[in-house]
């Protein structure tokens, strides 16, 4: 009752809520500066941990901006976010979150604001949200709460005021050269822009604003730097959507592109993204599969009004940004593969090897001798895992994450946070993963995800070991069934960190585990073996027997502990079963 097949996959519960975590690129007129915003910091930087950073690349040189306070616990920690660059890379600015604890989320005050460090700007020119024009010279912001958006030359310190609803946020303004702004124009029962549709209209100090779109709701809007053309995600009412580009000047209107079939009204950030060069004439966007992944970067040519493919890449890109003069393509993958693109040769770069994304969603508490999740993706085998001067085991790449063994060691430490570093090969950054340790047992049941259905059940397989337990080849009365779980604390025997479980001598957990299925009576299982499974680092093995008079459908499978503190903990995943014939 210790033997395990090739069909243990680990796998976890839920949906993560990943992002990239190089992210939100911005690119000077020729390409060679870059600034991002990130939640890696540099090697160098341990007195910063994983709150939000902008960062700048110039001649391989890296060098952090900005950085936001470390705030502990919050329900929206602070941040500094959105990194703007002008042509000639002399002014960088930003956009900062003050954060939010407890009740400040229904409480007026203003939540956002933006810093230039490298502009005066008048003390009555407002900071929230501001827009620059890519020559720095042209700058829009709105004030909070309920106050209106103004507009601002610098060169003549002419400002006046932005038409648009005082009561929409977050206003899109953004900025051509020449002064002109491309603003959104919503009814004021929309409270926000992001959600209601509105007239898409270009605008200067002293004219009306001169309606350009209205067909549907625009996301993500964009003006090239000389004003000539715009680019915009339109959402139709059945939620498709379509890359739209229009001639300001001629009002002509260019269908670029459509993303997969599929319904997309619930979801309100572009796909595509599209980008500008300084004049124009090459639109960069993200395209999709039938799957509906970025896996390509595509140039849309206003001359030819032709699409081309210039990246493909199997991970799928976070975002894209293309340099003014349309020479250069800055990209970054969902494993924050950093890649810069010379259209002129038609050579690409890696500038940063995958690093992987990690989940602001944690996978509860690591318990000494336990594989641990850390939720993300693009992890590799050969990354490094650190704890101070302690190396992590890596376990085991999966889809979901990057699975790490908490060391043994860690039995006699107290209850606390330990900042987990991990690291990639010709990579200046390292990720900063807050995991809990706690010393006594915490049961997870290790299950595995339905992709028809996305349903996650409990992993167990069959007496035999050959197949999984599931809904379409549940588990059989009387049958004996193998669980896995994780969180079971220390062994009645030794066994070094990294070590797989052995077969001579079986070890076994400590702390006892009692099993039941919980549908509409509970039905506590016999448990004939307890151990931890051969052949695999941090996981236990359970063996269970099914009631002769089990219901057919979808139990609920219920795993408890009792610490020697007197702490219960129980972890519960569905199971699928059969009924006696």
């Amino acid at each position: 009752m210790h033997r395990l097949s090739a069909v243990f996959v680990l796998a976890w519960l839920g949906a993560t809520g990943l992002q990239a975590q190089v992210e939100q690129l911005a690119t000077s007129g020729d390409g060679s500066v870059l600034v991002f915003h990130s939640y890696f910091r540099l090697q160098t930087e341990p007195e910063f941990g994983p709150q939000g950073k902008i960062y700048r690349w110039q001649d391989g040189v890296w060098t952090r901006v900005a950085a936001a306070p470390s705030s502990g616990f919050a329900t929206s920690p602070p941040d500094v976010f959105d990194p703007f660059l002008s042509t000639d890379a002399s002014i960088i600015g930003w956009q900062t979150s003050v954060g939010c604890v407890g009740l400040c989320q229904i409480i007026v005050r203003p939540p956002l604001s933006s810093e230039v460090p490298s502009v005066s700007l008048p003390a009555t020119f407002p900071r929230g949200t501001i827009r620059m024009s890519p020559n720095g010279r042209y700058f829009t912001a709105d004030s909070y709460p309920f106050s209106g958006a103004q507009y601002l030359d610098v060169l003549t310190g002419l400002t006046a005021e932005v038409p648009v609803d005082v009561f929409a946020r977050p206003v899109v303004r953004e900025i051509a050269d020449d002064g002109t702004a491309l603003l959104l124009i919503t009814h004021p029962q929309y409270a926000g822009q992001s959600n209601g549709p509105g007239v898409l209209s270009l605008w200067k100090p002293g004219a009306s604003p001169q309606p350009i779109y209205s067909d549907s709701r625009v996301l993500e809007p964009k003006i090239s730097g000389n004003g000539a053309m715009v680019a915009m995600e339109a959402v139709a009412e059945d939620g498709s959507r379509t890359v739209l580009a229009l001639d300001t000047r001629s009002g002509e209107r260019f269908s670029v592109a459509a993303m997969p079939s599929k319904k997309y009204g619930a979801f309100l950030d572009s796909f595509a993204k599209p980008r500008w060069d300084a004049n124009g004439s090459q639109l960069l966007y993200r395209s999709y599969d039938e799957q509906v992944r970025p896996v390509a970067l595509s140039l849309w040519d206003a001359a030819s009004r032709t699409s081309r493919v210039l990246l493909t890449n199997a991970e799928g890109f976070a975002d894209a940004a293309i340099s003014g003069d349309g020479a250069t393509v800055w990209a970054v993958t969902a494993s924050n593969r950093l890649l810069r693109l010379d259209l002129v040769n038609q050579q690409t770069q890696e500038i940063l090897s995958p690093l992987g994304s990690s989940s602001p969603r944690g996978a509860g508490d690591g318990v000494p001798g336990s594989a641990f999740l850390i939720p993300g993706q693009g992890f590799t085998k050969a990354q490094t895992v650190l704890d101070g001067g302690q190396q992590l085991p890596v376990v085991d790449t999966a889809p979901e994450g990057l699975w790490v063994q908490i060391p043994w060691e860690y039995s006699s430490l107290p209850r606390s946070v330990h900042q987990v570093l991990v690291r990639s090969d010709n990579n200046p950054f390292e990720a900063v993963i807050p995991i809990p340790i706690v010393p006594e047992a915490e049961p997870r049941i290790a299950i595995w995800v339905d992709p028809p259905s996305g349903n996650s059940y409990a992993k167990a397989v069959h007496q035999d070991f050959q197949d999984l337990v599931t809904p379409a080849n549940p588990a059989r009365p009387g049958e004996l069934i193998h669980v896995y779980l994780t969180g079971l604390g220390p062994l009645d025997g030794p066994l070094p960190t990294g070590a797989p479980g052995p077969l001579t001598p079986l070890l076994h957990p400590v702390t006892p585990l009692r099993c039941a299925l919980v549908g509409s009576t509970i039905q506590p299982l016999a448990m004939p073996y307890l151990g931890y499974a051969v052949g695999l680092v941090g996981i236990y093995q359970a063996d269970v027997t099914i009631p002769s008079d089990v219901t057919m459908g979808t139990q609920q499978l219920l795993c408890r502990v009792t610490n020697p503190s007197g702490n219960v903990f129980s972890s519960v995943a569905p199971l699928s079963t059969a009924s006696a014939p």
